[in-house]
C-alpha cells in the first residue's frame, strides 16, 4: 500500500511512503492525518509471483475545520481535605497540534465556579482551596489553532476528609445532646463543648454547622429557655458559626423550622443575643427563599425577620 498527502503549502505532495501488510489485511486505519489536505492511497498484491498492478487511486479531502473530538472525563487522581488532583487521557486532535486545554470546576450544585487554562503537555492538575468532604463536578476540553473541542461529561470528585477535623467528637456531643434531651446540664455541657471546638478554627466552625450543630443547639436553647447557662452557651455557638454565616453548610433536621418560629417568643438572657439572633435570620431568610421560590412568592411576603424582644 501506497500512501501520500499534501503538503502545508497545498503545492507539493509530501511522505509518500509504502507500507507492507500481513497477508488477508482489508482495512487500515490512518491516525493522525492533518485535515485540510488531500490525501491519496492506493494498494497492490503482492506473491512469491511478484507484485500486481495497482489499485484505482482513492483521493480523501478533510475538510480544513475540525476541531478536536470531545474528550472523555477527567479522573480524580489523589486528593486531601482541600485538594484534588485531576487527570485526563490524551485526546484526538485529527492531526492538529494542541495549544492547550480548559477544565472547568462546578460546586455541588452543579454552578460553573471556575475556568482554568492548562498547557498542552499537562495531563494533571492540582487544584486546590477547595472545601474538605465536598464533591466538585470537573469537564475538560482540548483546544487547536482551529478552536475549541466540545466539553467531555461531567464527572464527579471528592475531596477527603481533614483529619485534624474532630468529626468523632462532634458527632459525640450532637448524639448525647439528641439522646439525652431532657437533661438541662448534657445540653449546657454539649454546647459548651460545641462553642470550643467551632471556636478553634474555621473548619471546624464549618463542620459543626455541616454535622447538624445549629438544629442541636436552637433545640437546646428552646427546651430551657429559663436556663441562662443553655441560653448563653447556645449564642456562643451561633455567634461562631455567624461568623461564616455565608458560607456555612447548616443542616436543618426536621421540625426545625417550627423552632426557629418559635424562637422569637422566647426570652434571651445573654449580652451575645444579638449577634446570635443574626444569624438565626440570615438561615430562616435561606429557609423562606427555598419556600418562597416553589411557591413563586418572594421571602419578605412571607415572613417578617425575627426581632429581638
Amino acid at each position: 500500500m501506497k500512501y501520500r498527502r499534501q503538503s502545508a503549502s497545498l503545492q507539493e505532495w509530501e511522505e509518500y511512503c509504502e507500507m507492507v501488510l500481513p497477508p488477508n489485511t482489508v482495512t487500515y486505519d490512518f491516525v493522525s492525518v492533518p485535515a485540510g489536505r488531500t490525501h491519496e492511497v492506493f494498494v497492490a498484491a503482492v506473491n512469491r509471483k511478484g507484485t500486481s498492478a495497482a489499485s484505482n487511486t482513492v483521493s480523501v479531502n478533510l475538510p480544513a475545520r475540525l476541531p478536536p473530538l470531545m474528550m472523555q472525563p477527567p479522573f480524580k487522581l489523589t486528593s486531601t481535605h482541600s485538594t484534588l488532583t485531576v487527570g485526563w487521557v490524551s485526546p484526538h486532535l485529527r492531526g492538529l497540534e494542541c495549544t492547550g486545554f480548559l477544565l472547568q470546576r462546578f460546586n455541588e450544585s452543579g454552578e460553573l465556579e471556575a475556568s482554568t487554562e492548562v498547557e498542552p503537555t499537562e495531563r494533571r492538575l492540582v487544584v486546590d482551596s477547595l472545601e474538605t468532604d465536598t464533591s466538585y463536578g470537573f469537564a475538560i476540553s482540548a483546544c487547536c489553532e482551529l478552536g475549541q473541542g466540545d466539553w467531555s461529561d461531567v464527572a464527579k470528585m471528592r475531596t477527603s476528609l481533614d483529619l485534624s477535623i474532630p468529626y468523632n467528637e462532634i458527632i459525640r456531643i450532637l448524639s448525647g445532646m439528641k439522646t439525652l434531651m431532657l437533661d438541662a446540664r448534657t445540653q449546657f455541657r454539649g454546647c459548651a463543648a460545641l462553642a470550643e471546638i467551632a471556636g478553634q478554627c474555621r473548619p471546624n466552625a464549618l463542620a459543626v454547622a455541616k454535622l447538624g450543630g445549629f438544629s442541636a443547639v436552637l433545640r437546646a436553647m428552646w427546651a430551657y429557655p429559663n436556663s441562662a447557662d443553655v441560653q448563653e452557651r447556645g449564642c456562643g455557638v451561633l455567634v461562631v458559626l455567624g461568623q461564616y454565616a455565608n458560607e456555612i453548610e447548616v443542616v436543618m433536621e426536621s421540625g426545625s423550622q417550627h423552632l426557629l418560629a418559635d424562637m422569637q417568643t422566647r426570652p434571651w438572657n445573654c449580652a451575645m443575643r444579638a449577634q446570635a439572633m443574626r444569624l438565626i435570620n440570615i438561615v430562616h431568610e435561606r429557609t423562606l427563599g427555598s419556600e418562597a421560590e416553589a411557591s413563586g412568592t418572594s421571602a419578605q411576603e412571607s415572613s417578617p425577620y425575627y426581632q429581638l424582644p
